[in-house]
């Protein structure tokens, strides 16, 4: 995405980066946070702690999960030991950017840390592959694609128990194509094309032999490793 001013003393330039750079993934938001508010209200969970879920945790599949295991009356451990493992990608995901906030401070890297999420660690990827984009840039990013998630929530909730179709948001569709327009700008060779169809592979193949919520992770790490070697054995 090109944008007109790129002043980079001018702060209001920067909000407005950050603005725009959440447009693609808004419908994605939007629809997930409106399923989760009417699920959650529909599964008996109350409209204050669904929003609080939306407010505090921020973790959409980990929220939708929780309400499933909630409503079976999973134990405690089993709720956190589940949601520990659907984001453990974040690991991962945190220790790739972590090296472009080196000059952060210890509270903006603690604050930035708290909103990232696949959408928005896809974003700043692409941003810092190009240059050392402004802290304000990132910082609002990260908040609006937030507030934008939370605002669904509580519009979810205010829906539930009434007869609404969210089929129609079209989430089976919004996702998929969100992620691929994400991943788009970072396949800028044939080996980076190569790793995305081995990435692909290896997850639908993992997936398969019953790793569940292991499949994102494991995927990733082999992926990361296969990836290193390539990279490696071209230098030779």
């Amino acid at each position: 995405m090109k944008f007109i001013l790129s002043d980079k003393n001018f702060w209001p330039i920067h909000i407005l980066n950050g603005f725009l750079l959440t447009l693609p993934i808004l419908l994605v938001y939007v629809a997930m946070g409106l399923s989760f508010g009417f699920l959650a209200i529909d599964n008996g969970i109350s409209p204050l702690n669904a929003i609080l879920m939306s407010l505090l945790i921020y973790a959409g599949t980990a929220q939708l999960v929780g309400i499933q295991l909630i409503v079976i009356e999973a134990s405690v451990f089993s709720i956190l030991l589940t949601t520990f493992i659907i984001n453990s990608r974040f690991f991962v995901m945190s220790s790739s950017i972590g090296r472009f906030l080196v000059k952060f401070k210890f509270y903006q890297r603690f604050l930035y840390a708290c909103q990232l999420t696949d959408a928005t660690f896809a974003i700043h990827t692409v941003r810092f592959s190009r240059f050392n984009p402004p802290k304000l840039e990132l910082f609002t990013t990260n908040i609006f694609g937030h507030v934008v998630w939370v605002i669904s929530t509580i519009v979810g909730v205010y829906l539930g128990g009434r007869d609404y179709n969210f089929d129609s948001l079209g989430i089976d569709f919004a996702m998929p194509a969100m992620f691929i327009g994400l991943l788009l700008p970072l396949v800028l060779t044939k080996i980076h094309l190569f790793i995305c169809i081995i990435a692909g592979l290896l997850t639908v193949i993992l997936f398969y032999f019953g790793f569940s919520y292991w499949t994102t992770l494991s995927a990733t790490i082999i992926t990361i490793l296969i990836g290193l070697y390539i990279d490696k054995w071209n230098k030779i």
